[in-house]
């Protein structure tokens, strides 16, 4: 996320700021010059994504890795009806629970910290 502005150089035509800088949480403010356009950040997404080869689209995928431990229970349940009164029935239980929670862009995969879930 971009906390502060950010300025760049247009390399197409000198003297141009390019200014950028979040405005709410849904768009991005961008400032050329002495125009100011308001721009979605998911429209802005999609079109670095469209106009990037297939290593750039790559790298812009959203991914999640979470790291789990199965933990296995078994359960006896004694029956009361529709079988002999005393039978029992063994009930194989397995959970997931999720150690850690990675999310971000595959090209910044592994250079995020990630989230503790437990």
């Amino acid at each position: 996320m971009i906390n502060t502005p950010q300025k760049a150089e247009l390399p197409a035509e000198k003297g141009k700021n390019v200014i950028i800088r979040t405005a709410g949480d849904e768009f991005v403010e961008i400032t050329i010059g002495n125009e100011i356009s308001l721009i979605k950040r998911s429209d802005l997404y999609g079109l670095t994504f469209v106009l990037g080869d297939s290593a750039t689209q790559d790298a812009l995928m959203p991914v999640r890795k979470t790291q789990i431990r199965k933990y296995y229970k078994q359960h006896t349940v004694k029956v009361k009806k529709d079988m002999k009164i005393g039978d029992e029935i063994v009930v194989n239980c397995q959970i997931d629970v999720p150690l850690t929670i990675e999310e971000g862009l595959s090209g910044l995969k592994g250079k995020r910290k990630s989230v503790f879930a437990i």
